[in-house]
């Protein structure tokens, strides 16, 4: 009981993670942030162990969004598989909303489509794939 609580918990977290990641995305491209400031701004919200990371690269790697994204997500392990298994076995928790719920398949099914390197801007299909998520929950 215990250890599912535990998993429980470690997944909300990392599911608020993935959100915040997502929602930092989006605002870089709606009010196109320059490169060089990217890493800066998403520093306050990393945590311990991303910002030992951090501390690791180099100083051209470092100022480098792209790079520091790529290493936070090879060093947490969140590649194209992890996040399919992660789609795949998603459960909506007891004090969950169903808006909540969507929320998260769509976040990570984001995820998954850009750990595979599609460009798909289209919100329909998105929507579409997520709701086929939910169905089978």
């Amino acid at each position: 009981m215990r250890r599912e609580q535990f998993e429980m918990e470690r997944e909300r977290i990392e599911m608020q993670r993935q959100e915040m990641t997502m929602k930092q995305e989006e605002m870089n491209r709606n009010y196109e942030v320059p490169n060089s400031l990217k890493v800066d701004l998403m520093q306050p919200y990393l945590n311990y162990k991303a910002k030992t990371l951090l501390s690791r690269l180099r100083p051209t790697e470092i100022v480098d969004y792209e790079c520091v994204k790529n290493g936070l997500l090879r060093e947490f392990q969140l590649d194209a598989q992890s996040y399919l298994h992660k789609f795949n076995t998603i459960t909506k928790q007891d004090n969950e909303t169903y808006l909540s719920f969507a929320g998260r398949v769509k976040a990570l099914l984001l995820h998954y489509i850009e750990s595979r390197h599609v460009k798909t801007n289209n919100d329909q299909l998105l929507d579409l794939l997520g709701v086929i998520g939910l169905k089978q929950v």
